[in-house]
């Protein structure tokens, strides 16, 4: 089943459990996933992480706490989507992005914009002089 199936559009169906999301990743053809509008909160998976994926839209959900953004990591997303969710709250803007960028090593394209070497670099240039304490 689905043996050709690259694109998946889950937008709206009340999906709040990533694990279940992750169940996915049987569909080894799966390139690209749309999972916004749903309830999701966190990104730990329970079965097999969906490293096949290229893209990858989470806007308005609800996840609020930037470790769940670094679970990305795991998945190895080239274009990530990602708007509307409380962990962006609190910070500016263009400062979620930098977080984000700095985050994901993965990421080439953030919400529809290309990072470049020099973003990425800043990006987590700031990031370490914010948090690098934490790691010592």
């Amino acid at each position: 089943k689905f043996q050709v199936l690259q694109e998946l559009d889950l937008d709206g169906n009340q999906v709040d459990d990533w694990g279940q999301v992750c169940n996915l990743s049987r569909i080894n053809t799966l390139r690209k996933l749309r999972v916004n509008r749903n309830r999701i909160s966190n990104l730990q998976h329970t079965s097999a992480p969906l490293t096949q994926l290229t893209s990858l839209q989470l806007s308005d959900n609800l996840i609020n706490d930037w470790s769940q953004i670094g679970r990305l990591n795991e998945l190895n997303v080239a274009d990530f989507r990602m708007r509307n969710n409380p962990v962006f709250a609190a910070l500016k803007e263009d400062v979620n992005r930098s977080t984000i960028v700095a985050l994901v090593n993965s990421l080439t394209v953030l919400n529809g914009s290309t990072i470049t070497e020099n973003e990425r670099k800043w990006a987590e240039i700031d990031y370490y002089k914010q948090f690098g304490l934490v790691y010592l």
